[in-house]
């Protein structure tokens, strides 16, 4: 879809056995936007054969690349649900915690911080979202 100063372009992402949608938006100024939230991975495990997938290269062997300068994001706006040492330890503890379960189903701080390292322009601006207030460590207190 485009309007006067705007592109906005859809993709695809997964949430286990639902299909979500994420945006990137394009100004005609350059100035590019990344949202997407409840998503279950980032990377593909076989690029040749994704289905959902947020904009990322990737090599001959199929091992991801950085966006090119031209490409990277000025801001992003992505999940960044838990902390894996957080969750992985409530687990450890109690492996049948439905909650910590659960949001297994969405993506950790550190492959959005990988993904990050891709996709962000390096004067960029990244803001998480659906951060979880029990197993991660970016959920804004806002009282």
């Amino acid at each position: 879809m485009s309007q006067k100063n705007i592109t906005i372009k859809p993709y695809f992402v997964s949430h286990q056995n639902v299909v979500n949608t994420g945006y990137t938006l394009t100004t005609n100024n350059g100035l590019k936007v990344l949202y997407a939230s409840d998503l279950d991975h980032v990377f593909q495990s076989n690029p040749a054969q994704k289905q959902t997938s947020l904009p990322l290269n990737y090599g001959p062997q199929g091992q991801p690349q950085p966006l090119t300068e031209n490409e990277k994001f000025n801001i992003m706006f992505l999940e960044a649900n838990y902390d894996r040492d957080i969750l992985n330890k409530v687990l450890l503890t109690d492996p049948n915690n439905a909650h910590a379960k659960g949001n297994q189903r969405h993506i950790s701080e550190q492959e959005t911080w990988k993904y990050l390292q891709y996709s962000l322009h390096p004067q960029g601006i990244f803001i998480p979202l659906h951060a979880s207030k029990e197993f991660g460590t970016l959920c804004q207190d806002l009282t």
